[in-house]
């Protein structure tokens, strides 16, 4: 599986946000190409340590089920609801939420010792390995659901 820990796999995920536009409309789902963009940099945002959380209580029926399955790369279906914290009604520009997505990514993809051990809002407490493998599966969903 891609890891962002693996330079030439972020530079290709940088690469497939970049080509997102202010006008790139979703496959599917009801947020803006920078209610995503921000949305992603949430996420980010628990694997690095700059918020925190307690694994809500869906997560703890059914996350160590849905961790199983992304450990075997399976991926995100379309429409998957998400919990409130991750919910983007408003946004800045898109160059914005792009600078602060890439910052983001980079400082992950420095290496393990970035990801700081919070418990993941859904699947409770996650490895370094397993923060990067739901990092990249979440990045690739959301960039599939804008075609990129």
């Amino acid at each position: 599986m891609p890891s962002l820990f693996n330079q030439p796999d972020l530079q290709a995920i940088l690469a497939r946000f970049d080509s997102i536009q202010g006008n790139t409309r979703p496959e599917w789902g009801k947020m803006n190409a920078a209610q995503m963009i921000r949305h992603c940099t949430i996420g980010l945002e628990y694997a690095l340590g700059d918020k925190r959380g307690k694994q809500a209580f869906m997560g703890k029926l059914f996350g160590s089920a849905a961790k199983k399955k992304l450990k075997y790369g399976v991926q995100f279906k379309p429409n998957v609801p998400t919990s409130p914290e991750f919910v983007v009604t408003t946004t800045d520009d898109i160059d914005t939420e792009k600078s602060r997505l890439r910052e983001k990514l980079l400082r992950f993809g420095q290496g393990p010792h970035e990801v700081r051990g919070n418990p993941s809002l859904f699947y409770g407490n996650l490895t370094t390995d397993e923060w990067d493998m739901f990092m990249y599966n979440h990045l690739d969903h959301h960039l599939r659901q804008f075609g990129a």
